[in-house]
């Protein structure tokens, strides 16, 4: 082959579909054509102005190859050209009227890569050595991004300041020796969770009742009765002791202790 970047001007050598004037591809095509064939296999298709082979059909086997060294005569971007249409329909020609199989995959042999990494590739050790360096590379680089990250502020949760106001007015009313109103407050909110958690009314203090929180609470039968019996006691009082309250609160204290709820 021999390539001329210039105007390519081609025609065919068969007077049947020999066009008067050639075909003309301004800067659009390699002016290529073929240095020497094998004559005596090969029959010339075509020819530049330079009366330069550029079209040849090979004969092989049972079959014939046709080779063009102007394929860009062929393409989409060079049918713009009106011109063009006759070249390809009358190249195209020369095939035998029969199906057509149409390939389009480029065959490129056995190419093999130029890169620098190749010989690194080809030898066991330095191939190890290489995928070391990448590893270490890698593992520098997550280390320097740790190491360059901000440092998270640590956020203190919200207090629950709930417990400090109820052990403040707690206080506050012992301090004033008003132990009766400390019951009656104690009672309540044992009595809002027996509500809650068993699911029971705790308007009247019957067997059926004790019998009811004793299966649910696995509580003993008798420290349940003693507990509520001990409610019915101080709710109908108008005062009570210091030591009567704390044996309240004892009494709370085991319930919640021995219950399996």
């Amino acid at each position: 082959f021999y390539n001329a970047y210039d105007t390519a001007s081609i025609n065919f050598t068969n007077p049947k579909v020999k066009r008067k004037n050639n075909y003309v591809y301004k800067k659009a095509i390699e002016n290529t054509y073929f240095t020497s064939i094998d004559t005596a296999k090969s029959i010339v298709l075509g020819n530049n102005i330079s009366n330069k082979i550029n079209f040849i059909q090979i004969n092989w086997g049972q079959g014939k190859i046709f080779l063009s060294t102007v394929p860009e005569a062929f393409t989409n971007y060079l049918f713009v050209n009106e011109s063009n249409y006759d070249y390809v329909y009358k190249s195209l020609s020369y095939l035998p009227i029969q199906t057509v199989l149409w390939d389009e995959y480029y065959k490129a042999g056995n190419v093999s890569t130029d890169s620098e990494l190749r010989i690194i590739f080809r030898n066991p050790a330095l191939l190890s050595a290489y995928y070391l360096l990448m590893f270490s590379l890698i593992l520098f680089i997550i280390i320097g991004i740790k190491r360059k990250q901000r440092i998270i502020p640590v956020v203190e949760p919200l207090r629950n300041t709930t417990l400090d106001f109820v052990e403040i007015v707690g206080t506050l009313y012992y301090q004033t020796g008003n132990h009766k109103n400390i019951a009656d407050k104690k009672i309540m909110f044992f009595l809002e969770y027996i509500r809650s958690t068993f699911q029971v009314k705790t308007t009247l203090y019957d067997d059926t009742f004790i019998e009811r929180i004793t299966n649910l609470s696995g509580v003993e039968k008798q420290k349940i009765h003693d507990l509520f019996y001990y409610f019915s006691d101080l709710s109908l009082r108008q005062s009570i002791t210091q030591q009567e309250l704390l044996k309240l609160n004892r009494m709370i204290e085991t319930f919640h202790k021995e219950n399996k709820r």
